[in-house]
């Protein structure tokens, strides 16, 4: 029996309908020319199936987009069960995420990683360094038969130990070609740091993605993202991007953290519009692409939280915003679930002293290390087993029910049991978002 998708959201005006399936991410507006089809979709869409008889094909279109399925509410689960952990455990895909200081030169005011700073753990073991990552990362392609492979510089700062981020990405590049693993390198940095011999290896290497957080304008950003001595940083950032575009092809993303200080929509525009006007041409190719803002959450140094109400009802405009100066809006908002290492098997976070990770957000935190890369018994043996669980397809009665669950996949997987909805999956700001993406009027 053909029925309405258990991830199938809907929008009905007069004899018009919109449908979006959160599984596949397929998006239909159809129109119904008459009284019986529209009849018939209407008792679809409301499981009423009593005393009526159609013909399945004359739905095929929305059958073959996932609007509608043949399947029952309990093989629909399943089948998005199979799809998770085919997505996030069985692939030959890696991404290796590499800390291995937390030193900066920056002291932003909510940075999570400063509790961590003055620790005797965080050590960065120069000497030896390029050749402990080289061998454990060759070892861990090999033994994981990895085809893809991304590296991640992070910090702290990454651009301060850039002599041992140069001298490891190129031994990682010359073991991938021989071995035809396809590779890239992004790397997330304050943007304060640039030289010639960066510039070089952006291009040589190459660099394939660069992200830079710039909180707002001047006067905001220099309040939120100081330099260590104190002094602003927004100066330095715009001036070095200037030099990156024009001297070389690495895509740069600016993201921009939302707390107290900068949360109202105008303050937003301003910084999307200035930026514009300093970038327009570089925005316009899309090899500078500037990110809606994130919330920032709570950390032992920051407690300036922006109130999560308003985020929701500032998000659509801040997608209108930047659409308005240019960015695609199939681009800027991509409907999918988010990146996260804990869903990933192979993924990793490789921070100081070696430790291995499997979240960003947990580096320098003992009670989070899973291994260490020196492990001299088996280069991957490292206890990844909860991850396992925890990243798996276990999810409360709370979001299993609801239809945006492939969007958001229940928000961190640490907490299933009282799971926090992401403010922009609510059902009516998603509507708000797909009219805006999608370019239309419901």
């Amino acid at each position: 029996m053909l029925r309405l998708s258990n991830f199938t959201i809907f929008k009905k005006n007069n004899n018009k309908y919109w449908f979006y399936n959160t599984l596949y991410n397929s998006f239909l507006e159809i129109e119904t020319d008459d009284h019986e089809t529209d009849n018939i979709l209407n008792n679809i869409l409301n499981n009423n199936f009593q005393d009526i008889n159609f013909d399945i094909n004359k739905f095929k279109l929305l059958e073959d987009n996932h609007i509608f399925t043949q399947l029952t509410s309990s093989e629909e689960h399943k089948l998005f069960e199979n799809i998770y952990y085919e997505n996030y455990f069985f692939n030959d895909t890696a991404i290796i995420t590499i800390a291995p200081d937390l030193k900066c030169n920056f002291r932003c005011i909510y940075c999570y990683q400063e509790q961590y700073n003055n620790s005797d753990v965080l050590n960065f073991d120069k000497e030896n360094f390029v050749e402990k990552f080289e061998g454990f990362i060759e070892k861990y392609i090999i033994e994981k038969n990895i085809k893809k492979l991304g590296i991640v510089w992070f910090g702290g700062e990454p651009f301060l130990y850039f002599d041992a981020f140069t001298k490891l990405s190129e031994n990682i590049k010359n073991f991938c070609i021989k071995n035809s693993i396809k590779y890239k390198f992004d790397v997330i940095t304050n943007g304060s740091i640039l030289n010639s011999k960066i510039i070089k290896t952006m291009n040589d290497l190459p660099i394939n993605s660069l992200q830079i957080t710039i909180d707002g304008i001047k006067e905001i950003h220099d309040s939120m993202r100081k330099a260590k001595s104190g002094g602003g940083t927004f100066d330095i950032i715009i001036k070095n991007l200037k030099l990156m575009l024009q001297e070389t092809n690495t895509k740069i993303s600016i993201r921009n953290n939302t707390g107290n200080e900068n949360d109202q929509i105008t303050n937003y525009k301003n910084f999307v519009n200035e930026f514009y006007n300093i970038f327009s041409e570089y925005i316009k190719t899309e090899r500078l692409v500037i990110e809606w803002p994130v919330l920032i959450t709570d950390t032992n140094n920051y407690k300036n939280n922006a109130k999560t109400n308003e985020y929701a009802k500032n998000f659509n405009n801040y997608l209108k915003t930047l659409i308005e100066v240019g960015h695609s809006p199939k681009q800027i908002f991509k409907l999918a679930p988010p990146y996260c290492t804990a869903r990933t098997n192979n993924n990793l976070v490789i921070g100081p002293n070696q430790n291995i990770y499997k979240c960003w957000e947990h580096i320098g935190d003992t009670s989070y290390i899973i291994g260490n890369i020196e492990n001299k018994n088996h280069p991957i043996n490292f206890n990844e087993a909860k991850w396992k669980i925890i990243g798996g397809f276990n999810f409360n009665n709370k979001c299993l029910n609801c239809k945006l669950l492939p969007v958001c996949l229940g928000g961190c997987p640490l907490n299933k049991e009282n799971p926090t909805c992401p403010v922009y999956y609510n059902e009516n700001v998603f509507w708000d978002i797909l009219e805006t993406t999608y370019e239309i009027k419901f």
